[in-house]
C-alpha cells in the first residue's frame, strides 16, 4: 500500500444542495470538483451536503446530511441567494458562490469567486 503524505495542504471543500438527482452532472460546481479532482496533483477533502440525495446508491459520491456542517469548518460553495439561511445557523463556516453578476453577495459576508480552485 502506497504511503500518503498527510502533511500536504489540502482544503476541506463543501458544495450544499437542495437534493441531488441527475442534474447534478450539469451542475458548474460539481463540474469544476470533478474537473479538479482529475486534473490538480493535490489532495482535496470534498462531500456533498443535501438532505434529499436521488442518486444511485452504487455511485460513490461522499455525502452528508445538511446538518453535518455544524461539525467542524468547512468552505461551502452555495448555489444562490436563497441558501443564504445557512449563514446564521452553520456560523462556523466559510461561504462562498460563484459569481453569476446578478446578486451583491459581499453584505452576508459570502464571498464570491470563479472557480473552485479559488478557495483556500
Amino acid at each position: 500500500m502506497e504511503y500518503q503524505n498527510l502533511s500536504k495542504k489540502h482544503n476541506s471543500l463543501a458544495l450544499f444542495y437542495k437534493k441531488v438527482d441527475e442534474n447534478i452532472f450539469k451542475e458548474n460546481r460539481f463540474v469544476q470538483l470533478m474537473n479538479s479532482i482529475l486534473k490538480e496533483d493535490k489532495m482535496l477533502n470534498y462531500a456533498i451536503y443535501t438532505d434529499t440525495f436521488l442518486l444511485k446508491t452504487n455511485l460513490f459520491i461522499p455525502n452528508f446530511h445538511t446538518m453535518y456542517l455544524s461539525n467542524g469548518n468547512h468552505n461551502v460553495v452555495i448555489e444562490d441567494e436563497n441558501d443564504l439561511w445557512m449563514l446564521e445557523i452553520f456560523t462556523n463556516n466559510k461561504f462562498y458562490v460563484l459569481d453569476n453578476g446578478e446578486f451583491d453577495y459581499s453584505k452576508y459576508n459570502v464571498k464570491t469567486i470563479n472557480h473552485i480552485k479559488e478557495i483556500e
